[in-house]
């Protein structure tokens, strides 16, 4: 009886039925499979062989089995050769397609492996194509790990678009990106392409028509390279689709070449900025552009004395500041122990009200001790690393080697980004508003004084003043500008005024009467006067503005809307919520804590009677995670305790407390011990927490004052009378268990 059913797909991944594909390989491939399992490559070749020199002769599966053979032996050519067999006698075998886009991924990158999909989409049946909706994810997931943002999100888009069905991975990092207010607007903006233009002779517009017709079937290179011709042809639509299709294959040189050529075409238009500044992000930094961060090491003479007299340093000249013992690396379970020291540029000053930034110590390194050698760690920027490396070397003296040490290369920083980034050794003490006040005085500083002297890659290594006076670059300005603009919110830095002392043209105010929200470029939402716009356009612009991350905009959106409760009136509580939410949130992001709460506490006094209810466990976790950022846990943990004791038995709110507690890592699922195909809820973390920090005060009937003595989380089934409490429940867990407890803490509705 044959191993497979005859009318099954063959397993070689052709989408054959066995019965007319590699059923006369069967008896190899068995053996085969077996030795593989076996890790007995070298056997498994044999018979693999055996079988394709006899009636197997060219059986894909055989072919197949080979290639994954010298993949397991790290021989990617002859793994290679066995697939490219494969396609030679059939090109549209989707096995092995998807398999040498696999093979690229794994060997080359997720670059050269995009190429290659593009390849395989090209070659296989139209009707086949949904079903590389896997690849499609699989790159798209590794595309956005290798910074690749745009060409990730355009494959990501497809393969969760082509396959309904929930995948763990890729609709999750889709998700995150889109929200992810650290993702530029420009890397993830909704690129539409543009239509066929108007005027065209009948033979270009045919072509324009199968180009726009190949892209919207995911043939990106088929598409490029008919827009390329187009291109040629001095179309200049052409060119910023080529210019779509070129990033979402991860070509950005393409790209950018363009992109830059349609904007010549069009002048400087809002959209040509967009474009700009989406080329400055993806272009390359050059070599000249790049700042070495650089390791010293020598060896050690003596541990000990070394580490004496920095800590001296640390309080004699103040221009040291110890970080304590920790591991090199804290992933690495063996890492070494080492004592870490920051080296200052100037003595660190004592704490004090209405400090300024220039009284602050920089950081010009770090030295880390290890147990046979010390590192020095610091930004190789000229004579600032002499000196520091100097100045290390004589705190050290006969403790290290007069030596010269190993240089070794950590990584490359972009020269802009260094020279716009700041690092100080706070003073003990300073007051840590007293420390944002600093923070934000310096951040307008640097973008007043330093970013219009630096030179930008964008500009052609021109600072922004050296590009204003050529007189040449008012877009790749203007994008500059634009990228310097977004998001940035600063009490101390009036934007427009430096715009306009610099001679950078503005740009300009969508009309709240006509501008499409949904088409708007993310980078320019904020731009859009929200007291204008009607109120089915705000709540449009608040819930784009949400989707994608664009906090700005988003809070513009929000306090006009705060501004509006008839119209909040009308919205479910949950919108309501996050309105008011996100309010309170985005404030909390600039550590303003008490304004923050304020947002809470309008939402919870003026919200309608038939709101209260639902929201009440939202409001009070979320002033809770507020407290949480600002406080110590002695002071929030305790209002944790009496949040928990307060929907003790209401199971509308259970849902509420459980994502919240597992947002905020105080609970976690595990994987079930005896069923791993599900998990259970580890309460131990919140157990620990209210253990250490929640009062200790119960009322007479048990119940929860302000806390208990013993955190315990009642669960299905717990019983009030059980002692212990493991943390560790399922929904199925016995009253016998030990997993119940006696009921102090509860999660409202289990």
């Amino acid at each position: 009886m044959a191993a497979v059913d005859p009318y099954s797909p063959c397993p070689c991944g052709s989408q054959e039925k066995y019965k007319w594909c590699c059923h006369k390989a069967e008896d190899w491939a068995l053996r085969a499979e077996r030795l593989i399992r076996s890790e007995q490559f070298d056997q498994a070749l044999k018979v693999i062989d055996e079988g394709l020199a006899g009636k197997a002769k060219g059986a894909f599966w055989l072919l197949m089995q080979k290639a994954i053979v010298h993949e397991r032996r790290d021989e990617p050519e002859p793994a290679r050769e066995a697939v490219n067999a494969i396609l030679h006698a059939r090109p549209d075998h989707l096995g092995a397609l998807a398999h040498r886009v696999q093979s690229t991924l794994m060997a080359e990158g997720p670059e050269p492996a995009a190429a290659d999909l593009q390849a395989a989409l090209t070659a296989m049946k139209p009707e086949d194509r949904p079903k590389f909706a896997g690849v499609f994810r699989m790159v798209g997931v590794m595309l956005v790990r290798s910074g690749s943002i745009p060409a990730g999100i355009a494959h990501l888009e497809i393969g969760t678009a082509a396959d309904a069905e929930d995948d763990p991975i890729a609709q999750p990092a889709l998700r995150s990106l889109m929200t992810d207010p650290g993702v530029s607007a420009w890397l993830k903006n909704p690129y539409d392409l543009m239509t066929t233009p108007p005027g065209l002779d009948p033979e270009a517009h045919k072509r324009f028509e199968a180009a726009l017709q190949a892209a919207d079937e995911a043939l990106w290179g088929q598409a490029a390279a008919g827009f390329e011709t187009l291109s040629a042809d001095g179309v200049a639509e052409a060119d910023r689709n080529l210019g779509l299709c070129r990033l979402w294959m991860a070509d950005d040189t393409g790209a950018i070449a363009a992109f830059r050529r349609y904007a010549k075409f069009t002048g400087p238009t809002a959209e040509a900025v967009d474009l700009e500044a989406l080329c400055q992000q993806i272009e390359p930094i050059g070599d000249d552009d790049l700042i070495e961060h650089v390791r010293l090491t020598w060896p050690l003479n003596n541990r000990d004395a070394l580490i004496q007299a920095l800590k001296n340093a640390e309080q004699n000249d103040r221009t040291i500041v110890s970080e304590g013992a920790g591991v090199l690396d804290p992933d690495d379970p063996e890492a070494e122990e080492v004592e870490a020291f920051t080296l200052l540029d100037r003595p660190r000053p004592e704490a004090r009200t209405g400090m300024t930034p220039s009284e602050m110590a920089r950081v010009v390194g770090r030295a880390i001790i290890g147990q046979e050698s010390v590192m020095l760690d610091g930004f190789d920027v000229g004579k600032q690393f002499d000196d520091f490396r100097e100045q290390f070397i004589t705190l050290a003296a006969e403790n290290i080697p007069p030596a010269q040490p190993r240089t070794d290369v950590l990584e490359k920083v972009a020269r802009v980004s260094l020279a716009m980034r700041t690092e100080w050794a706070v003073p003990e003490g300073l007051d840590p508003e007293e420390t944002r006040r600093i923070q934000r005085e310096e951040q307008a500083r640097v973008i007043r004084e330093v970013w219009p002297e630096t030179p930008l890659p964008g500009l052609g290594g021109r600072t922004p003043r050296q590009a204003i006076k050529d007189g040449n670059a008012q877009i790749p300005l203007r994008a500059s500008f634009c990228q310097l603009d977004a998001g940035r919110v600063n009490p101390n830095l009036d934007l427009p005024a430096l715009r306009a002392e610099l001679g950078i043209p503005g740009e300009p105010t969508p009309d709240p009467a006509t501008v499409d929200i949904e088409r708007t470029h993310l980078a320019r939402l904020f731009r859009i006067p929200t007291a204008q716009l009607s109120d089915d356009r705000l709540w449009t612009l608040f819930l784009r503005s949400r989707s994608f991350g664009q906090h700005r905009a988003l809070e513009q959106a929000a306090q006009a809307l705060v501004n509006r409760p008839n119209l909040l009136e009308a919205k479910a509580p949950t919108e309501r919520y996050a309105v008011f939410g996100d309010l309170a949130n985005l404030t909390a992001t600039r550590s303003d804590f008490a304004a923050a709460l304020a947002w809470i506490e309008q939402a919870r006094r003026d919200e309608p009677a038939a709101h209260r209810a639902a929201n009440a466990p939202r409001w009070d976790f979320l002033a809770l995670r507020i407290q949480a950022r600002n406080e110590p846990p002695e002071q929030w943990v305790p209002e944790l305790a009496v949040i928990l004791d307060r929907y003790r038995e209401d199971r509308t709110a259970s849902q509420t407390v459980v994502s919240n507690l597992l947002d905020m890592g105080l609970m976690q699922m595990v994987p079930h011990p005896d069923q791993p195909d599900q998990v259970m809820l580890d309460s131990r973390p919140l157990m620990s927490l209210i253990s250490r920090y929640g009062p200790r005060v119960t009322t007479a009937s048990g119940a929860l004052g302000v806390s208990a003595s013993r955190p315990s989380i009642w669960t299905p089934g717990g019983s009030s009378g059980t002692g212990g409490g493991a943390g560790v429940w399922t929904p199925d867990a016995p009253a016998s268990s030990g997993q119940g407890g006696e009921r102090k803490i509860i999660l409202p509705g289990q």
